[in-house]
């Protein structure tokens, strides 16, 4: 839980020396998830249409309703499998989602044996998704 405050937090402070976050970050602000990513504006903007369009499709297939009152969702995405590694500690895993009692925060790298470049994004997602749901 720390690693991932850290994230958050160095994600968004500029630092003097080479870093993980030596990058140019943006963010996106939607009615359903803020997203900050180290991609460039472009990449970063279909990241969230890819989103977007995935919910409710995935929405259709999952139980419940949604939750309109769930904490809101940050979801950081780096470019580099390095930086989100170095981020992590070394940590070993393609991202994670870590749901809070006021937020809830995404984290996801590139993995080199995803099928698709959006399926860790939209698997870490579908976790949220699932967990938002009533009944």
């Amino acid at each position: 839980m720390l690693a991932a405050a850290a994230i958050l937090t160095l994600g968004l402070t500029p630092l003097a020396h080479p870093d993980a976050f030596d990058r140019t970050w943006c963010e996106t602000r939607t009615a359903e998830f803020r997203l900050v990513s180290d991609h460039i504006r472009e990449d970063a903007a279909e990241l969230v249409r890819q989103m977007l369009a995935f919910r409710p499709v995935a929405e259709s297939y999952l139980p419940g309703v949604s939750n309109d009152r769930n904490p809101p969702l940050t979801v950081i995405v780096f470019d580099r499998g390095r930086d989100f590694r170095r981020a992590l500690g070394g940590a070993d895993v393609a991202g994670f989602m870590q749901p809070r009692f006021n937020d809830n925060l995404m984290v996801v790298g590139p993995d080199p044996f995803a099928h698709s470049e959006f399926e860790t994004l939209l698997h870490e997602y579908t976790h949220y998704l699932l967990r938002t749901r009533t009944e």
